[in-house]
């Protein structure tokens, strides 16, 4: 073409063409199906422009025979004229007929380039090219997580000392809630980091059908929103039914998003093996990596932990994660007006503290302290903790551990005794 190239997405039978500036020519063509020796599909041209912008046409294109672009053409062009709208609409009638015959292409795996792309969109908690699962009760955060994680993802600010790969626009898909408040939630992120929320780069759709009785509608949105990354809220929520087929179907139709995506999902009620989530062993299965999420009761803001549970791609993350989610409310509604997340010690969250081996106890302290410290002091501040450890118990877990900790020297005692050992952090192992 003499012009610019378009931007070409194809999620299953969806098929969008992006013209960017200055001919700012959108084409979706959708529903197929072969009919009389010819292929037959919807078609919707947008174009924008601040005066004369807008939907210019929806309806039917034929892809094979020249009459109907003869006439598509002839009634864009009534409508706007200045744009090669035969050019146009020719680039994308091919295109899309040549994808349409041969769908996904075979590939000779020895020439795929696996450092081509990133494997994390956000290291460690979400994959670039599958789905990502975040489960556990009500009430520890997931929602406001996942909308942190968007955030990132639309704009590249770093929020707890992580941030996005790269950056895409975001679609949020709800069953559970409404728009007001997401946006509120959204508005309070955007407060803590003292930025303006992003315009066009984070969309939200309401639910209400299953997730695979609404999938054409939801692809179509997808492809509308230039969508790089979808949020399901949730997945028991948009299942049909909470059965092993409900649960396949559903996430089988997260899949035929052709996104990365992360499916919030819960725990059986009183659950002892948290291991995996409420309902059919599919959902954690079709997942290729999925944390498991624990609120600390003893705290007014939520203190969460985040614990690796699965991985297909990757190695799975032995020590949890835990952040402090700050929430500012206003004094007469109740209303989010900040919230600020930020990383914090495992330590600080006693359910996923009852579950690390001693060594890993006392690599969270001594990554919280900004000194080193002896042995008897990490036995003093495990005590204060509940946690009661021998002297010998600690030195074994810092000697057996050579590649984490480390002497740094030492510390002089009352009385002139031998001077005691100082110990360090050399290694985080897991920790981003």
């Amino acid at each position: 073409m003499s012009e610019a190239e378009p931007r070409a997405t194809y999620s299953d039978d969806i098929y969008r063409f992006s013209w960017p500036e200055p001919i700012n020519v959108d084409m979706i063509l959708e529903r197929f199906s072969e009919r009389s020796g010819d292929i037959q599909c919807e078609l919707t041209v947008t174009y924008a422009h601040p005066l004369i912008g807008g939907e210019l046409y929806s309806g039917r294109l034929l892809l094979l025979g020249p009459n109907s672009l003869r006439d598509v053409s002839r009634i864009l062009t009534g409508r706007v004229e200045g744009p090669a709208w035969t050019e146009y609409l020719d680039y994308a009638r091919s295109r899309a007929r040549n994808y349409y015959r041969q769908g996904t292409p075979v590939v000779d795996l020895a020439k795929v380039d696996v450092s081509a792309k990133p494997r994390h969109l956000i290291y460690p908690f979400l994959a670039d090219n599958s789905i990502s699962m975040l489960y556990g009760d009500g009430g520890t955060a997931k929602s406001t997580i996942a909308l942190a994680f968007g955030l990132m993802i639309a704009t590249g600010e770093e929020i707890a000392g992580l941030s996005a790969a790269r950056l895409c626009p975001v679609l949020y898909l709800d069953w559970e809630d409404d728009e007001e408040t997401h946006t509120e939630r959204l508005n309070a992120l955007c407060a803590a980091l003292g930025m303006e929320v992003p315009e066009g780069m984070i969309h939200y759709k309401r639910c209400s059908a299953s997730l695979p009785d609404s999938l054409r509608e939801i692809r179509r949105g997808i492809a509308e929103c230039d969508a790089g990354f979808v949020v399901c809220d949730s997945v028991g929520m948009a299942a049909p039914n909470l059965d092993a087929d409900g649960i396949l179907a559903t996430m089988r139709a997260m899949r035929q998003l052709d996104r990365p995506s992360l499916a919030l999902h819960h725990l059986p009620k009183d659950a002892k093996d948290k291991s995996k989530p409420f309902g059919s062993v599919y959902a954690s299965n079709e997942a290729r990596t999925s944390w498991l999420i624990e609120r600390d009761d003893d705290s007014q803001d939520p203190i969460v932990a985040l614990s690796h549970q699965k991985v297909n791609r990757g190695r799975l993350l032995r020590t949890p994660f835990a952040y402090r989610v700050d929430f500012t409310l206003d004094e007469e509604n109740g209303a989010p007006i900040s919230i600020a997340i930020s990383q914090t010690s495992i330590n600080n969250v006693s359910a996923a503290r009852k579950k690390l081996q001693p060594w890993k106890l006392v690599r969270e302290l001594l990554l919280a302290n900004t000194e080193a410290m002896t042995v008897g002091d990490i036995q003093d501040a495990l005590a204060i903790d509940g946690m009661q450890f021998t002297a010998g118990a600690v030195r074994a877990a810092l000697n057996r551990q050579n590649r984490t900790f480390t002497q740094v020297g030492t510390k002089s005692t009352q009385g002139g005794g031998r001077p005691e050992i100082l110990w360090g952090v050399i290694s985080t192992n897991d920790h981003p």
